[in-house]
């Protein structure tokens, strides 16, 4: 089965500085609504609460002022839902009192309207937005901190109280991952805790800890990773501030680091806008600090094509479409053969909301066959998607995204109906791949076993695994269990053309 191919994003980042906010300010409320960043409140180099509002155009690039808080307000809980940013709870005056207030900024009016309190005062907890709601988890009363899991319907102007979280913390981050939400460290005393939260099942999961404990970062997500950055309570360092940027692979259950912090802050809140992570603002030092440095962190993607065929009557062209308004792609696009060898290297740019098209240097009529791997690297967020010509067939393939375990449907009809798929070792470990056969009610038929070099990959029609199904009719389900990252592509092929099928990850 010569010919498919797999995009497998990789990722690594980079910290951009944007310009400052006009008014320095620490512990804000952080929210992003199309391509604008919401700065709410914070307490300013006066050490007061504020009712400052600004608003970052990434279009522009620049700062203005947005709509005063009705209150001064800081450590609130904040998320977007639509074009609607929420503000729930918070400290306001005097001093550090919680409060209860719930307030919603309409982005089109820029009008604050007062909501359906929280059913307790609370602040420094942790918001996201899920499926139209906002979830507020923790934080704290004035006097403790709480476990409170609390989601809030924007439609019936309601609040209902969820399963608690396990730890009661405040000052820490939340983010959500393939539909569960995940509430990252925090303190009293800095926690590396992490904890998951199905909305599905009101359950909650412990996961591996953070590998740096702390408080008042900032939490964000991307792709199949949850990304901590910043935070205080620092021993190391004389500022007692954090630069650590870890994320956590939802598949592999691990911690990796990333691209430190340039300017190192506490008291943070992440407005993410595509694969950017905006930071405005913060602290640089232990406790009070503010500052009105702001950055962004932008999760770079390399695309990985590998088994890109061309010649013997092959084709592969690779579509590639920058979605950004303002940024102009750098891309640079690698043939290598099989073992590495570098084959040919081009460059590109990809104008803001364009698309370009790459189809290498070997044209398909040549006598030799190319096989290799094309690797996309690009200095912004790239989508792609690869179309493979040949043997009088044509197939477009989407990206693949890793995991260890995943599942996908199939449908045998004899000869007629045939499913194939194709399976990349994404490592440079050997790999033990089990891979499984349920009938339609999820249970197992039969199941096979095969070994995967480092960056190998296997192609094969289903029924070769199963040779039992080849001339009948069957209805199920595969599923792929790996010792390591697999990247998967699954293919129907029948009369009428092929059809890519859907692979989800195993929960």
């Amino acid at each position: 089965m010569i010919g498919f191919a797999f995009l497998v994003a990789l990722q690594v980042g980079q910290w951009t500085t944007i310009p400052p906010l006009n008014v320095p300010r620490q512990e804000v409320g952080v929210a992003a609504v199309e391509a604008r960043v919401y700065v709410i409140g914070g307490i300013g180099t006066d050490q007061q609460g504020s009712k400052v509002v600004e608003i970052f155009d990434t279009q522009t690039g620049r700062w203005r002022l947005g709509p005063s808080f009705p209150i001064p307000i800081h450590h609130p809980n904040v998320a977007a839902v639509g074009s609607k940013i929420y503000v729930a709870g918070g400290y306001s005056d005097p001093g550090f009192t919680p409060v209860a207030k719930v307030f919603e900024l309409d982005t089109d009016t820029e009008l604050w309207t007062r909501k359906a309190d929280l059913r307790r005062a609370r602040a420094a907890g942790a918001a996201v937005e899920y499926a139209g709601r906002m979830y507020v988890f923790g934080g704290d009363t004035g006097d403790r901190s709480v476990t409170d899991t609390s989601v809030y319907d924007p439609s019936a102007d309601q609040w209902t109280e969820l399963r608690p979280m396990p730890t009661p913390r405040n000052h820490m981050g939340a983010a959500v991952l393939r539909g569960r939400i995940y509430v990252v460290g925090g303190r009293p005393g800095n926690l590396p805790v992490n904890e998951m939260y199905d909305p599905a099942t009101n359950t909650w999961t412990t996961k591996p800890p953070m590998p740096t404990a702390r408080s008042g970062h900032a939490v964000g997500a991307y792709r199949q990773s949850l990304i901590a950055i910043g935070g205080e309570g620092n021993p190391r360092t004389s500022t007692g501030v954090f630069s650590e940027v870890e994320a956590y692979n939802a598949d592999l259950e691990d911690w990796t680091s990333l691209e430190p912090m340039v300017v190192p802050r506490h008291g943070i809140g992440i407005g993410a806008i595509g694969n950017a992570m905006f930071i405005p603002g913060g602290a640089v030092f232990e406790g009070y600090g503010a500052t009105g440095q702001s950055d962004f962190f932008e999760v770079r993607e390399d695309l990985l094509l590998p088994q890109y065929v061309a010649g013997g009557g092959y084709s592969t062209e690779i579509v590639m479409t920058n979605p950004s308004a303002t940024r102009t792609a750098q891309v640079y696009v690698s043939l290598t053969d099989l073992n590495g060898r570098p084959l040919e290297t081009s460059s590109l740019e990809i104008p803001p909301l364009a698309s370009a098209r790459f189809v290498g240097m070997q044209s398909p009529s040549s006598a030799s066959l190319v096989i290799g791997t094309a690797r996309i690297n690009a200095n912004a967020r790239l989508s792609a998607y690869a179309t493979i010509i040949g043997g009088g067939t044509r197939a477009t393939v989407y990206p693949a995204g890793q995991a260890r375990n995943v599942a996908f449907p199939i449908k045998q009809t004899g000869t007629e109906v045939q499913n194939a798929v194709a399976l990349l070792n994404t490592t440079n470990q050997a790999a033990t791949l089990t891979i499984a056969l349920l009938n339609s009610r999820g249970e197992e038929v039969t199941r096979v076993s095969r070994q995967l070099s480092g960056n190998e990959q296997l192609s094969r029609f289903i029924d070769e695994f199963y040779p039992d199904i080849r001339n009948g009719e069957f209805s199920g389900t595969v599923t792929v269990r790996s010792t390591v990252l697999v990247a998967v592509v699954v293919l129907q092929i029948d009369r009428s053309g092929i059809t890519t099928i859907p692979v989800t990850p195993i929960d």
